[in-house]
């Protein structure tokens, strides 16, 4: 089921012809994001991946920034995701500060194992959080439906959703570490990719080939169950 390197290839096909746009996209959602300590996270995120989606889906469809703002029809339940997220988050940052300094004792292995804990932690709750704003966003599910669904999707795979995971959370180091500005350029992939998957994992109705045609929420009634997986 996961296959990382095709949905990298594939992320980055989406947004290669629009990359500007999506480069703009990432630098307003990250501004808002941390001008509103987080607040404007959810539903920001929840836009960008209905232009995502939206896309990938309809081949005629260029991204429109203005579309970005489409996530507020989901605040409510972009941003109870969003505050679960960050909790379970902090929460995980509290348990590797106080490993990392037990581990940090043992002489020389304790230096070079310490940094790689919280690095594991971070891949862990990025496993289970996977998916939530694309549910959110596409299904109109609320959070906690979708939360669920996101970690029992991922479980029965979680090492090869891990490594999925570890690909996107380097490629996001790497973008922050280029002073901010390579974020731009791998904030889009990491996005795309994760668009891509989502249609894959948890498919509609649709051919296999996944090329649907229509607003994003369309394919999804808010009742609707997970699809059967084949």
């Amino acid at each position: 089921m996961v296959r990382s390197g095709e949905w990298l290839s594939r992320g980055w096909t989406l947004v290669r012809p629009y990359l500007v746009t999506h480069a703009l996209i990432a630098l307003v959602v990250a501004v808002l994001s941390a001008l509103t300590v987080g607040i404007l996270a959810g539903p920001l995120t929840c836009g960008w991946f209905m232009i995502l989606l939206r896309q990938r889906r309809d081949s005629t469809y260029e991204p429109q920034f203005g579309d970005l703002w489409k996530g507020f029809e989901v605040f409510g339940q972009s941003f109870l995701a969003w505050l679960i997220i960050a909790i379970a988050a902090a929460v995980a940052g509290g348990v590797v500060g106080g490993d990392a300094s037990i581990i940090e004792a043992v002489p020389v292995v304790g230096q070079l194992l310490a940094p790689m804990t919280g690095a594991v932690l971070a891949v862990c709750v990025m496993v289970v959080f996977l998916y939530v704003f694309p549910l959110v966003a596409d299904r109109r599910m609320d959070f906690w439906p979708a939360i669920q669904l996101s970690a029992e999707t991922t479980a029965p795979e979680f090492l090869p959703f891990a490594g999925f995971a570890l690909i996107l959370y380097v490629l996001s180091a790497i973008g922050a570490a280029l002073c901010g500005l390579g974020a731009l350029i791998t904030g889009p992939v990491v996005m795309a990719a994760i668009a891509v998957s989502y249609g894959d994992v948890l498919r509609d109705f649709a051919a296999p080939s996944e090329e649907l045609i229509g607003p994003p929420g369309a394919d999804y009634p808010p009742t609707q169950q997970r699809p059967v997986q084949e």
